[in-house]
């Protein structure tokens, strides 16, 4: 028997099913069951990519999409995206995806007057699986402060 349909290593779900799972624990403001979604899925083998893009990156767009079409509120799209959020730390500090930075040194921010900080750090966290060390810098980062990052780095 291969180890890939073993009870030991199961194969993961298609991320549009993970997606699925995801999407109903942000729904129902339940963090927990969000994290080990994306956890479960790490520990299956999908690679963290994947599960950045494919998986939370596509509950995201949900949530804009319900909040755009007047179906959660201001107040419940925050809630889903600071959960996608600590979904997103639950994976980088997960150990399939730590990496060594190989390719040099990039900064991601998003400007002054940006604050919709998790596309920036979705970018971010694949950069880091791609081999680049990464400062992150967040949302709202002012001009001067960005530019003194940078020249201090």
């Amino acid at each position: 028997m291969s180890t890939s349909t073993s009870p030991l290593f199961p194969t993961p779900a298609p991320t549009h099913e993970l997606a699925g799972r995801l999407w109903n624990a942000v729904a129902a403001g339940d963090e927990h069951t969000a994290t080990d979604v994306v956890l479960r899925a790490l520990d299956e083998g999908l690679d963290a990519e994947s599960v950045l893009l494919d998986v939370i990156a596509r509950v995201q767009v949900r949530v804009g999409e319900e909040w755009a079409s007047n179906r959660i509120s201001v107040a419940q799209e925050h809630a889903a995206t600071a959960i996608n959020e600590r979904a997103v730390t639950a994976l980088a500090l997960h150990p399939t995806a730590r990496r060594a930075s190989c390719r040099g040194r990039i900064t991601v921010a998003c400007v002054d007057g940006e604050w919709h900080a998790l596309p920036a750090r979705l970018l971010a966290e694949v950069l880091r699986l791609r081999g680049w060390h990464v400062d992150y810098l967040g949302a709202q980062v002012p001009a001067p402060h960005l530019i003194s990052h940078l020249h201090t780095t």
